[in-house]
């Protein structure tokens, strides 16, 4: 049960409407135990379950502090979406602070849930967000905020930088041949111009296709290019006649 406290009974109702279709799924009939109006109101539950029909039929939960059904609520809300919402918006508005509390007390009362719902909607909208970053990174206004972003992770993270440093520098010694001329690798680290950085054109930890660290693979590209382009690779095949093949 989730617990909710200091909340009007129209304000619990509100919250009832949109959070119905949830808890219609988590009742089972057989396994949700019979909790009396007493018991709850004892125990400050928001909701309470006595397995008796409402006057419109309906078993389901019950908000304690209004005793109006659960699943009445819902389609109430259904009836009036338009005009609840904006009663509900505008209460928002008006106590900010105390909305804000009570939505971080049922993220705490309900982080698994949560996690997955955050996840889900990840996974379905993974391209628009991957792109909506990408186009954020590129925006000139937004690089302090990352320098910013990037030292405060460090600073909070250094166990795992120190990890991740290491790593680079392994897998830079690993894929460099004995054959590689390591003074025009040099050069070019020494040349870089100002406010560009050094990248691998075929990324030594790519995850089809690693390359090596010679100086035909280095190239100069700006820090949000280089982020971007992160360890992707894009391979064209090309003819014998040297135009793209698809």
């Amino acid at each position: 049960m989730v617990r909710l406290r200091g909340l009007s009974p129209w304000l619990l109702e509100l919250l009832a409407y949109p959070l119905a279709s949830v808890m219609e799924s988590r009742i089972s009939l057989n396994s949700v135990d019979t909790v009396s109006l007493d018991q709850a109101r004892r125990q400050d539950l928001t909701y309470y379950f006595t397995g008796i029909a409402c006057k419109n039929g309906h078993v389901s939960q019950r908000v304690t502090k209004s005793r109006s059904c659960v699943k009445c609520s819902a389609e109430k809300y259904k009836a009036n979406k338009d005009s609840i919402d904006a009663k509900n918006n505008l209460w928002v508005k008006r106590n900010r602070k105390k909305s804000n509390e009570i939505k971080k007390r049922w993220g705490k009362a309900n982080t698994v849930h949560v996690k997955k719902l955050a996840k889900d909607w990840f996974k379905a909208n993974r391209t628009r967000v991957v792109a909506k970053q990408a186009e954020w990174r590129r925006d000139p206004n937004n690089r302090d905020i990352q320098r910013e972003n990037v030292r405060r992770k460090r600073r909070n993270n250094p166990g795992l930088y120190l990890f991740l440093q290491n790593k680079r520098r392994a897998s830079k010694l690993n894929a460099t041949p004995v054959w590689a001329d390591t003074d025009a690798i040099k050069r070019i680290y020494h040349d870089c111009p100002k406010g560009m950085t050094v990248d691998h054109i075929v990324p030594l930890q790519g995850k089809f296709v690693c390359g090596l660290n010679i100086p035909e693979n280095l190239q100069y590209l700006s820090p949000s290019e280089n982020s971007i382009k992160g360890n992707s690779f894009d391979v064209i095949f090309t003819s014998s006649d040297g135009l793209p093949v698809a």
